[in-house]
């Protein structure tokens, strides 16, 4: 894991050394343990190093093939190193180091643009020829590995974050209030997105090709998400079945835990970080694997006993931090200090504090992204069954009478309470189906930003089609156009997969970890996992309201009935009760009526009554107030609004 950052000029321009160390600086946390610079005729590629694999400086970076003289700065790992050097070795391919940096190279001799392809890992990176002047970036199929960058005529500039591209002179300090609209729909920034005019990130699956003598950009799709299969089976799995799904995902965290640091897990005591930590314990014995976990003072967030419980049980060296009210009000300004980009996904602070936690006593850790979004887990994919339910019910009955009364129940400011799920419930089911779950998960509505956003009814992204959906909803409008799938909830999986997972759980683990100098792996997302999970039946995901079924059993199977029953809560925060005590200091500042007209994007009285709502107890408003907290410290702190 590390940080990457250059400068590609066209033609007769002059790539700008200073400023690529001065982003390479501003990305130290990403890679604490090296650093180091390339300088071509046309092309400048910083990178900073976090030592994962082949501790040594031959793997340092950038690193040049002697054989091509292509160069690469590369952020991320691949898990099939040690077979794709073995085959790249019998293809006549000679290695002098034994990390997976020169297997990226030599991959790139052999198969070009299609090395992507054979890569079983997260990644961002960019390959430079010097001789041809062409430049081939990529970035792995999930979107784990961040890569934005700013292009014209005369270079392209990149970087792992955009505050480290903003160290650039050419890169544009202007918000994009299209893209902030999209941040505040979504909590953050869908496919090639970025909150600045004129830069993009490299969308999840992508590669592009740059070529330094003309300063074209072509950017491709090399992999596009798998649509969930349709298998209406009334079979429960097989003993067979259950021996597949422990073979697929044993596989997967075997590669994971390929090292040369030690390796943690993240447990929370849910189904995802119960299932990695029994497949570790497998593969390594309870007492070399170290798990980590956060005691919440809030009883509706906290799952630490479970967490104990369980590691007892599998014999793993567990530690356990306090999450107190005082460090609460240390690390929150602290993790708004660091963000490169607005992110408001909750579970950005969760992850950070657990994070900060074990970077104290490992380099590496697993962490159980993917298992929501391809077993369905999330509780939309219940609520899209009670929704569907609900749709004989009359539209003007629905909008009129049901939506009104839900209103008025009493705020809930714990985890999930019964009056606060039914209020986000009433968001969406009487809605189209296409744009249903993200009025569920998000936390604005388009009507909403219409009133929010200054001249918010003029932009044309919020405004209605003749189907009364806005713009702003394309990504996932098109997400369902793609599945073309009868069943909604494999639209829905695919929603998830496509849209949430990049644009917030990988984007906030990324970040979180990253923070703390620590690298993060998801072994659910591994390709032969993801392929697994999508050609499972519905049926074994989702039974009577209760998702990741099959995993559950498994659990049950392996671990005891009551460890498969455990209710999701996963790493979060209880940030709407925070916002009304301990970061309520910090809301009054960056909320305040100056401080919302000094931004110049959001309507000051609309602001004053979220908060009002919020802190009076007549609404739990903690969603939206936190987007918009965020992007505000964002831009105080960054472009000095």
């Amino acid at each position: 894991m590390c940080g990457i950052a250059g400068d590609l000029a066209v033609g007769r321009e002059i790539p700008d050394r200073a400023a690529v160390e001065r982003m390479i600086g501003r990305l130290r946390h990403r890679g604490p343990d090296g650093s180091g610079i390339y300088a071509a005729d046309r092309a400048i590629l910083g990178h900073r190093r976090l030592t994962i694999i082949d501790l040594s400086d031959a793997s340092a970076q950038p690193m040049v093939d002697p054989v091509t003289n292509c160069c690469v700065t590369y952020n991320g790992e691949i898990y099939n190193y040690i077979e794709l050097r073995e085959q790249l070795t019998v293809l006549g391919h000679q290695f002098s180091t034994s990390g997976d940096t020169e297997v990226l190279l030599k991959a790139y001799a052999q198969w070009g643009e299609g090395c992507v392809d054979h890569i079983v890992g997260m990644f961002a990176f960019v390959i430079v020829n010097p001789a041809s002047r062409q430049a081939f970036g990529a970035r792995d199929r999930m979107g784990q590995k961040p890569l934005i960058y700013s292009h014209d005529q005369e270079r392209l500039v990149f970087a792992s974050e955009l505050v480290a591209l903003l160290e650039h002179p050419s890169v544009r300090r202007r918000i994009d209030v299209n893209s902030l609209c999209h941040y505040l729909i979504y909590e953050g920034f869908v496919d090639d997105q970025v909150i600045l005019e004129g830069a993009r990130r490299l969308p999840p699956g992508s590669y592009f090709l740059f070529d330094m003598k003309t300063g074209d950009l072509e950017v491709r799709r090399y992999k596009r998400h798998q649509v969930p299969e349709s298998d209406a089976t009334d079979c429960d799995p097989t003993p067979n079945d259950m021996n597949r799904l422990q073979e697929i995902v044993r596989l997967a965290v075997t590669r994971h835990l390929r090292s040369d640091v030690p390796v943690g897990i993240f447990l929370s005591g849910g189904v995802d970080s119960s299932l990695l930590a029994t497949m570790a314990t497998d593969i390594l014995g309870g007492p070399q694997v170290q798990t980590f976990t956060v005691r919440h003072m809030e009883p509706s967030f906290d799952e630490a006993d479970q967490a104990r419980m369980l590691a007892e049980q599998l014999g793993t060296q567990h530690r356990e931090m306090s999450l107190a009210p005082k460090l609460v009000l240390e690390t929150v300004p602290r993790i708004l200090d660091q963000l490169d980009e607005p992110l408001a996904d909750p579970g950005l602070v969760s992850i950070y504090q657990v994070a900060g936690f074990a970077s104290q006593t490992v380099k590496v850790v697993l962490s159980g992204d993917g298992g929501d979004e391809l077993f369905c887990g999330y509780e939309s994919f219940h609520k899209w069954q009670l929704a569907t339910r609900w749709e004989v019910m009359p539209v003007w009955m629905a909008q009129n009478l049901v939506t009104p009364l839900i209103e008025r129940l009493p705020a809930q400011y714990g985890y999930m309470g019964l009056f606060y799920k039914a209020q986000l419930f009433s968001r969406g089911f009487a809605q189209p189906e296409t744009i249903r779950n993200q009025l569920w998960i998000g936390a604005f509505s388009a009507a909403e930003l219409r009133r929010l956003i200054r001249n918010g009814a003029d932009l044309s992204v919020l405004r209605e089609n003749r189907d009364g959906i806005a713009p702003v909803y394309d990504p996932v409008i098109r997400v369902h156009k793609t599945a073309d799938a009868e069943d909604p909830i494999l639209r829905l999986a695919l929603e998830y997969q496509s849209i949430y997972l990049p644009t917030c759980i990988c984007a906030h683990t990324d970040k979180a970890n990253m923070m703390h100098s620590l690298e993060a792996r998801s072994p659910l997302l591994d390709p032969d996992v993801i392929k697994y999970a999508n050609s499972l039946p519905i049926r074994w995901k989702l039974r009577n309201g209760v998702g990741k079924w099959i995993l559950r059993n498994y659990l049950g199977d392996r671990l005891g009935k009551s460890v498969g029953k455990r209710r999701k809560k996963g790493f979060t925060v209880p940030l709407a009760k925070w916002l009304r005590c301990e970061l309520k200091p910090l809301a009054d500042k960056f909320l305040a009526p100056d401080a919302i007209e000094s931004s110049g994007f959001f309507n000051t009285n609309e602001v004053d009554r979220l908060w009002r709502e919020h802190v009076t107890g007549m609404r739990n408003n903690y969603k939206k107030l936190w987007a918009i907290l965020v992007a505000q410290v964002w831009q105080h702190r960054v472009l000095g609004i």
